[in-house]
C-alpha cells in the first residue's frame, strides 16, 4: 500500500482511500521523478589513448630519423671512399710517371713510327708497291718527317740520323709487299716495326730485338 500526503489537510493517508482526518478522496499529484544522473565517461582513457598515439608517433618519426642518418652516414663513407680510391690511382700513376722520365719521350718515338707507318701505307696506296716508293714521295706524302734512308734490319737498328726527337724516321722498302721503320727515343732505346703484308704481319721492336712497345 502507498501512502500519500492529503493534499487538503496535510495527514498521510493511503493512496486511493478518502483521508480518516478530513474526509478527502482526491487523488494527490505525482512528485516528479527525478533524472536518474548517467555515470559521466571517463575521459582519462581518451586521454591514455591519446597519448599512447602520440607517443607511437613519437617513435616512429625517431626511428625514422636515425634511419635517415644511417644512410646519409653510408653515403657519405662511399664518396669518401671512391674519391680516396680515386685520388690513389692519381698518386700511383704520378709515381710511376716520376720513377721512368723516359716513358714519354719513347711514347713520343712510337707515336711518330705510327705516323710514319700511315704515310708509307698511303704512298704504297698509290704506287702499288713498297719498292717503288722513293724518298722524294715519302716526303711529299708527310713532311713533318725527317725521312732517312736505310736498309733491311733497320727496324732493330735504325740510322744514328733517326732521331725522334728530331722526327727522324729510318725507312727501307725490303719487297714488294714489306718494309721496316726505325727511330732512336730521346731516352737512348731503339724502336721499330717491321711490316709484311705477304703473310708475315707486323712486328715491334724494342731495344735492337722483337718486342712489343
Amino acid at each position: 500500500m502507498e501512502i500519500v500526503t492529503c493534499p487538503k489537510c496535510g495527514r498521510p493517508r493511503a493512496l486511493g482511500s478518502p483521508c480518516p482526518t478530513c474526509g478527502d478522496s482526491s487523488t494527490p499529484p505525482k512528485a516528479p521523478s527525478r533524472p536518474v544522473a548517467k555515470p559521466h565517461a571517463r575521459p582519462q582513457r581518451a586521454a591514455g589513448r591519446s597519448k599512447s598515439k602520440q607517443g607511437g608517433k613519437s617513435r616512429t618519426g625517431l626511428i625514422a630519423a636515425i634511419v635517415g642518418v644511417v644512410v646519409l652516414i653510408a653515403v657519405i663513407a662511399t664518396v669518401i671512399g671512391v674519391l680516396m680510391a680515386g685520388g690513389a690511382a692519381v698518386v700511383e700513376e704520378e709515381a710511376a710517371l716520376v720513377s721512368t722520365p723516359d716513358r714519354g719521350r719513347d711514347q713520343a718515338a712510337q707515336s711518330l713510327l705510327r705516323n710514319a707507318m700511315t704515310a708509307i701505307d698511303a704512298a704504297f696506296v698509290e704506287y702499288g708497291d713498297y719498292k717503288s716508293i722513293t724518298q722524294a714521295s715519302l716526303e711529299a706524302m708527310e713532311p713533318a718527317i725527317d725521312w732517312k734512308v736505310g736498309r733491311a734490319g733497320v727496324c732493330a737498328s735504325p740510322p744514328t740520323g733517326a732521331q725522334a726527337q728530331q722526327n727522324g724516321v729510318g725507312w727501307a722498302a725490303t719487297g714488294r709487299l714489306s718494309y721496316e721503320l726505325g727511330t732512336w727515343s730521346e731516352s737512348g732505346t731503339e724502336f721499330g716495326v717491321k711490316v709484311d703484308k705477304s703473310g708475315g704481319g707486323t712486328t715491334q721492336y724494342r731495344g735492337g730485338a722483337a718486342g712489343a712497345w
